[in-house]
């Protein structure tokens, strides 16, 4: 659906911009669906470039806005697909990351808007520990 926002965004505004997208997963890309679902996506390398090709490939234009007031769009969603960029990480390596960023915060003497940083960072850290999405390791 998100392709579908864009294609929507560019429809009303005549913008044209590259799509990104990026998955946090729990487990790694090729273990984020049922079996049935990894064996028709994750054909060849079992990770995110296997995921692109199946999207790229199938034509989820029309299934997913079938009946919906978006068929004007459906030219452009299949070319947004064609030019998305997708990536994926899992919670405990943006943990790892968000973590370096803070303890970094800690070293140093930090204006009002570090310090906002700071306490959500600190926050969100705490929110994916609590959810056991992401681990302290050291």
């Amino acid at each position: 659906m998100d392709l579908f926002l864009h294609g929507l965004w560019q429809y009303k505004t005549e913008t044209r911009k590259t799509p990104y997208i990026l998955l946090l997963t729990e487990n790694n890309i090729d273990k984020q669906w049922e079996a049935e679902e990894r064996k028709l996506i994750f054909t060849n390398k079992k990770d995110i470039e296997d995921l692109y090709s199946y999207i790229c490939t199938n034509d989820f234009s029309n299934q997913i806005s079938k009946g919906a007031s978006l068929t004007h769009i459906h030219n452009d969603v299949k070319q947004i697909i064609n030019q998305v960029r997708i990536g994926w990480s899992n919670w405990q390596s943006v943990g790892e990351i968000l973590n370096q960023e803070l303890n970094s915060l800690n070293k140093t003497n930090l204006s009002d808007g570090e310090e906002v940083v700071k306490r959500l960072l600190d926050g969100f850290l705490i929110e994916l520990s609590r959810r056991q999405l992401w681990k302290f390791n050291g």
